[in-house]
């Protein structure tokens, strides 16, 4: 359909808000609501996650954001809005509702596809900040992007400016999860050991000892998963 007035559309749209669930259909259509007014798109997502914290007390199945669908987003990416875009999700792990804490990266990931120059200097704007709050919300949100240069880039920024200690645990835990589906866990943290062990030089003190725990944590995981495929192996003669 075509519409003489954009407003119309954007009108439409707000009635698909307490949809329970989204198909391919509303996917299209923001897909399109992105090329038009991308902020509207996070105006949509906003209602969506407050609506599913409404329904939660009562008991309600509800999906707010339809992360498979992220090609919806990819008009976004192409906006001279995407910056902010960026940001203003960003920030939605400083608000108290812990629904948006707890969406705010997979949004993130689902608008940005990965880590990418512009996402990278938006969590770098935080990181500079030095404020433990941010750096920490920061490190949580690598959780959804930790693999490739720019996420071990960023996290030892990370960790060589403080020694809060949930900072560095979320760092930890980000840098020992797995980037979603992987063939082997031994081969995993081995490349995870390869690309900190450069870190036990480090010409900052605080990098070297997170580096030291951490792999001394990995290699006490290759173990394990050594020990366990063993048992294994021999289960099976």
């Amino acid at each position: 359909m075509e519409f003489e007035d954009p407003q119309d559309f954007l009108e439409i749209i707000q009635h698909f808000g307490r949809l329970p669930q989204l198909d391919f259909h509303v996917e299209r259509c923001l897909d399109r609501l992105g090329q038009i007014a991308p902020m509207q798109v996070i105006d949509f997502i906003e209602q969506r996650i407050t609506i599913a914290y409404e329904r939660e007390a009562q008991e309600r199945r509800y999906e707010p954001v339809p992360f498979q669908f992220a090609r919806a987003m990819e008009s976004i990416r192409e906006s001279e809005e995407y910056p902010d875009v960026l940001r203003r999700v960003r920030n939605w792990m400083l608000r108290e509702n812990f629904w948006f804490r707890w969406e705010a990266p997979y949004v993130l990931k689902a608008i940005a596809g990965g880590l990418d120059k512009t996402l990278y200097a938006v969590l770098t704007e935080w990181v500079e900040s030095d404020e433990v709050e941010k750096l920490r919300a920061t490190a949580t949100i690598l959780r959804e992007f930790n693999e490739g240069d720019a996420f071990y880039k960023l996290s030892r920024e990370i960790i060589r400016r403080t020694d809060d200690r949930k900072v560095l645990g979320e760092v930890e835990g980000a840098i020992s999860s797995t980037p979603g589906v992987i063939s082997g866990f031994v081969s995993f943290y081995q490349k995870r050991l390869e690309a900190i062990s450069p870190w036990l030089e480090d010409e900052y003190l605080r990098v070297r000892l997170f580096a030291r725990r951490m792999v001394d944590l990995l290699q006490s995981m290759i173990e394990r998963e050594q020990a366990e495929e063993e048992w294994e192996r021999r289960s099976w003669l």
